[in-house]
């Protein structure tokens, strides 16, 4: 073979072996803060909602998917009745 024939094998196989390594490579690991009960990701929170039983000493826990001021202080707290102030 040609010198040519030499350096142009040697870009395939070059070429090949970025291209397995590059397909072959780890995903990066997802950082967005979604605290969903359900994702996997280092802030979903899936293994704390998936142990929460077993740490209050419960049969199961609840989900609720309302912010945390109307769940502990019950429907209609916190609406402005009346007056000039705006709470």
């Amino acid at each position: 073979m040609t010198t040519f024939r030499w350096y142009v094998l040697g870009l395939l196989a070059l070429f090949g072996a970025y291209v397995a390594l590059e397909y072959y490579r780890p995903k990066p690991l997802d950082w967005s803060p979604t605290y969903i009960n359900k994702d996997k990701i280092p802030y979903g929170t899936f293994v704390l909602f998936d142990q929460l039983p077993r740490l209050l000493g419960t049969d199961s826990v609840a989900t609720v998917r309302q912010s945390a001021y109307v769940q502990l202080t019950g429907p209609g707290a916190g609406r402005h009745r009346g007056g000039g102030a705006l709470c």
